[in-house]
């Protein structure tokens, strides 16, 4: 993973490196990301010049065969966080959830005593 970070000039810090002292926004504040960009431009031309030495091509640009089928495909909306939608939405959440860890507690609680009942018999 370092090697393709570094490669690829994307912001990184070992373990060894990491100030547990700083918030997240520090970091952030500290962060290039414009590093990202710098031998963006040789790096493509590698990996084209790559594709091409093993016959490989890449798709047309835009993908139109792609884009035909996601706009064939009937697919949900995305997921609001919990942080950005109204309090009734994240009450019945939240109350799914709960009936979600009930049965799951019940479900183990029966395998518990099955296994209780077993080892009664022996």
């Amino acid at each position: 993973m370092l090697e393709l970070a570094q490669y690829h000039n994307l912001p990184y810090q070992t373990s060894a490196e990491f100030d547990y002292t700083k918030t997240i926004r520090e970091i952030y504040e500290k962060t290039d990301f414009k590093a990202v960009n710098r031998g963006h431009k040789e790096r493509y031309e590698n990996f084209m010049d790559f594709l091409k030495a093993n016959d490989l091509m890449p798709l047309e640009q835009p993908n139109r065969y792609f884009d035909n089928k996601m706009a064939e495909t009937d697919s949900h909306p995305p997921v609001k966080s919990i942080v950005n939608i109204g309090s009734e939405e994240a009450a019945e959440r939240l109350n799914n959830y709960l009936g979600h860890l009930i049965r799951k507690n019940n479900k183990m609680q029966k395998e518990l005593d099955r296994m209780k009942n077993i080892r009664m018999e022996r």
